[in-house]
């Protein structure tokens, strides 16, 4: 019986598909019945036919599908090395090592990866390597799957012991570094040297050396600069670049009324000294940093979550920017600014301690939502390192570092090992195994010595109010009483019992039927109670509460830090398999970048001197990265300059600012972006000197109508620069230039988010309650409430982003929705109105006994609204648009009183509808 069926199953299985390998494998083998049954039909035979069929597929795969194979086993350069090379090699190989595993040589399988060696000594069921193929797993879905052929080479190479003697010239491959020397040598990581200016024809354009790296690139395609803007326009410009806020009058008449050649770079001296500057750049900066006001996922509209003192991050950024703080101790403050002082020790905090504690708000800006007990487990907690890790790769490095937390970078040379030796030197602060939730994340502003002093001086006088409060509430007590024998009396005699325990009990604790008896008897009012009091009681309890105010007058009180401080001794850090927590792979020391060290030795982090109760690991960090001998801190300075190119020049150098490395786009001027980091770094790292000196060059100072046909053509995106870009305002700047055309607009610096309010149909807006003062509702929009998804409405159609984690470039959409908030949004209506009153008061004080003249009304709105005089051409149109809208107005039986302001509120909206308004030349 046996033999026929031997023959059978040899016949079909000869001509298997390659896919049915996995019936073979040890832990599904129980499918060879089911095999059996598609191959006869019927029911399975007994289990020593199931034994057969094995026993014949064993066979079949050694004598029939390799018999090609010599006696000995595969050998490794002929059989197994094409396999790998096709199937593996490409995430495990030389150029890219997911999860650690090399399998290019035998020696480096035996090493293995994240999850142990690839492959072990003894039969082949136990090696990694083959476990992987059977079941599926590798290669990934989306790659070719190994044919059956190709597992049994696999198998009987193991269980031949894994020779590679025929190999062994490839071995030395095994030690090769998982970042290279050529790495290194991509622009962004490669040691930062000063360029020499190259040589230029056109050298009557030149002003600065900026000057001499745009014009070469022209110069190679046969184009040059286009001419200078005229001074309206380049007063807007620099207004708008450097404040966001339309030029004043005084600006405006200072600086075009100047014919001195120095009038311009003393506009630019005006400009930057301007507090109003660091609200303009600190703004870039909180984008980058991806700061909110809220904490949290930021899920509920009606709910806002605001950690204690969060806000003083954003003023904190706004001040180092007005005092020109050289960037790289700005950055190091954000990054330790918690180990450059023994602040827990200090008996009160200066404000430069202070400072440095807010700065470090900066690594406080992930998504996280784990101070809901339900929230506070380990995923979470990792995830927000890993948000945090992200921010801080994007900002700093300029480099996409999420890509290497499950697996060695796909395009940058980051290796998964580097992701998590950076990540340790924050896990003493962020530590998933003693998470510290947001109550415990506040430092009072004092310092932690004064602060002990005021609690225990609070203590005290709540000691003091204690029997103050109880003697008032003995008072209420008896007048209360006298009142609920009132009510008990009206109620049924069987009823007064419960309706006194109803009205003693507290009323979120009152059941359904103590409810209907209070209900029923009548609440007892404060006013009641009062009125039941006699003069000698009253004029008692309010010289019991004069004495507690005297009380509370003399509490101390102080405010909150929100910061990021270690909370122990540093944890193990481990390498996550593929990203996973709950697959801690070998342990890593905390170190930095290897691409952006000169050798792998260097990347680890030299032991560090600790400065109180902390690891000083982020301190080594920060210094790291700020030093000149090291490449990585010309990488910060190449990220800096580009993001202030972005800002001026309406795109960087490179093109993707949050991403200089090899999956970015590549700088359009290599040579100038090193000349300006390079520069950045000899001027201390001060931000304004940079801004001053790409503002007067040539190449900002062109006009951005030039229309070349040669140019066009060549350089249709204008990426060689040869005009000036056109530049939509960020959302913010729109509101806030509508506000000071209004003469609305409150320039109070810092403080307290503003207030937001969420409509019932889904709008936000400003709040119009529960503002400090009444002008609250119209200060700049950097000081209003930063949420991550519910944006004043007006700011949302605007491109405001969305700030899940960080924005590195905002978007810059064109849409109908824009156009529909400017004609009817009320905020624009408002603020169209507050202009033509703002113009008639003007007009009404100076020509109070002469008729308006619509002219000068005319004037006074492109003035307001769009800086600058109205040509004949516009007058004479905006004229008639004033006489023939207030005819329309007429006709709709509108108030003739109101015609004229109506009219005129309408044409200043209509100002602010115009491209004029809403981009800067």
């Amino acid at each position: 019986m046996f033999v026929p069926l031997l023959a059978t199953v040899l016949a079909v299985l000869a001509h298997a598909r390659a896919d049915w390998i996995r019936l073979t494998t040890p832990c599904q083998q129980a499918t060879i019945g089911e095999l059996y049954m598609h191959v006869f039909g019927g029911p399975a035979m007994c289990r020593l036919n199931v034994i057969v069929i094995q026993i014949a597929w064993l066979a079949v795969s050694e004598l029939v599908l390799f018999a090609g194979v010599e006696s000995s086993g595969p050998d490794f350069r002929r059989d197994v090395v094409p396999i790998l090379e096709r199937a593996c090699w490409k995430c495990h190989g030389q150029n890219e090592r997911e999860a650690e595993l090399d399998l290019r040589t035998g020696s480096a399988m035996r090493v293995g990866g994240e999850g142990g060696p690839a492959i072990v000594d003894g039969p082949a069921g136990g090696s990694l390597l083959l476990q992987r193929m059977i079941d599926g797993t590798m290669p990934p879905e989306d790659e070719p799957r190994l044919s059956l052929d190709e597992i049994q080479v696999i198998r009987l190479w193991l269980d031949a012991g894994a020779p590679t003697s025929s190999y062994a010239a490839a071995d030395p491959s095994v030690t090769a570094p998982l970042v290279t020397d050529e790495d290194r040598e991509y622009y962004a990581f490669r040691q930062l040297v000063r360029p020499r200016l190259p040589g230029v024809v056109q050298r009557e354009r030149v002003r600065t050396a900026i000057d001499h790296f745009v014009l070469a690139r022209l110069e190679e395609q046969h184009l040059g600069y286009s001419a200078d803007a005229d001074r309206q326009t380049l007063l807007r410009r620099a207004c708008f670049d450097l404040l966001g806020l339309p030029p004043s009058s005084g600006d405006g008449d200072g600086f075009v009324k100047d014919s001195s050649p120095l009038a311009y770079q003393r506009l630019l001296d005006r400009l930057l000294a301007s507090p109003h500057f660091g609200e303009r750049w600190g703004r870039h900066w909180l984008d980058v940093a991806g700061y909110v006001d809220v904490y949290g996922s930021d899920e509920n509209a009606s709910s806002i979550r605001l950690p204690p003192g969060g806000w003083k991050y954003r003023d904190y950024v706004i001040q180092s920017f007005n005092r020109d703080k050289p960037f790289d101790r700005f950055l190091t403050e954000q990054i330790a600014g918690d180990e450059l002082v023994d602040w827990r020790r200090m008996p009160e905090l200066t404000e430069p301690t202070k400072d440095m504690l807010i700065a470090t708000g900066f690594l406080r800006t992930a998504i996280d939502d784990t101070d809901q007990g339900v929230l506070n487990i380990p995923s979470n907690r990792y995830a927000v390192l890993f948000d945090q890790m992200e921010i801080f790769g994007s900002s700093v490095f300029g480099l996409t570092l999420q890509c290497a937390r499950c697996h060695s970078h796909k395009y940058d040379p980051i290796p998964a090992r580097d992701y998590y030796r950076l990540m340790a030197n924050f896990i003493p602060a962020y530590n998933p195994g003693d998470w510290m939730t947001l109550k415990n994340r506040k430092i009072a502003d004092v310092g932690l010595v004064q602060q002990q002093q005021m609690d225990a001086h609070n203590a005290q006088c709540d000691e003091q109010i204690k029997p103050l409060q109880a003697r008032i509430d003995e008072l209420h007590q008896a007048a209360q009483e006298e009142v609920l024998a009132e009510r008990l009396q009206a109620l049924p005699d069987d009823l007064q019992d419960d309706a006194r325990e109803a009205f003693l009990t507290d009323k979120d604790k009152r059941d359904d039927a103590q409810k209907e008896l209070v209900e029923r008897a009548g609440e007892i009012s404060d006013e009641e109670v009062e009125a039941n009091l006699d003069e000698g009681e009253r004029a008692r309890i309010a010289e019991l509460r004069g004495q507690i105010e005297q009380v509370d007058s003399t509490r101390q009180a102080y405010g909150w830090i929100y910061a990021l401080f270690d909370t122990g001794p540093p944890p193990e850090t481990r390498q996550l398999i593929r990203g996973q927590f709950e697959r801690p792979g070998r342990p890593v020391q905390n170190g930095f970048l290897s691409v952006l060290c000169s050798s792998e030795g260097t990347a680890l982090a030299a032991p560090t001197e600790p400065v109180g109760e902390t690891s000083g690991r982020r301190r080594a960090l920060a210094e790291w990265l700020t030093s000149r001998e090291v490449p990585a801190s010309g990488l910060v300075a190449r990220v800096m300059v580009n993001r202030l190119w972005h800002h001026l020049f309406g795109r960087g150098i490179v093109a993707t600012p949050g991403n200089l490395g090899r999956s970015g786009d590549p700088p359009t001027h290599p040579d100038l972006l090193d000349w300006l980091a390079s520069e950045s770094i000899d001027s201390d790292w001060r931000q304004k000197v940079l801004l001053r000196r790409m503002m007067t060059s040539t190449v900002y100072r062109q006009t951005s109508h030039a229309e070349l046909a040669t140019s066009s053509g060549t350089d249709p995106e204008n990426n060689l620069l040869w005009k000036m870009r056109l530049k939509r305002l960020e959302a913010e700047v729109i509101r806030d230039r509508m506000l000071a055309a209004s003469g609305k607009l409150d320039r109070t610096p810092g403080g307290p988010p503003v207030p937001l309010e969420v409509l019932d149909g889904g709008r936000t807006i400003v709040a119009k309650n529960d503002q400090p003062t009444p002008s609250s509702r119209s200060r700049r929009s950097i000081y209003l409430t930063s949420r991550r998804n519910y944006h004043v409405s007006m700011l949302g159609v605007f491109d405001i982003p969305a700030m899940t984690t960080n924005c590195t470039i905002r978007d810059r959409s064109t849409v109908v929705l824009q156009s529909l908030a400017m004609m009817n949004d009320e905020f624009s209506l408002a603020q169209a109105d507050e202009v033509a009153h703002r113009i008639q008061a003007a007009a009404n004080s100076v020509e109070s006994d002469q008729p308006q003249d619509s002219t000068r009304l005319v004037k006074r709105a492109f003035q307001l609204v769009l800086n600058r005089a109205p040509s004949p051409d516009e007058s004479r149109w905006a004229t008639e648009f004033l006489r023939q809208q207030a005819s329309n107005f007429v006709a709709a039986n509108q108030p003739s009183e109101e015609n004229a302001d109506r009219a005129l509120s309408a044409m200043c909206q209509m100002l602010f509808n115009t491209n004029e308004f809403l981009y800067v030349e």
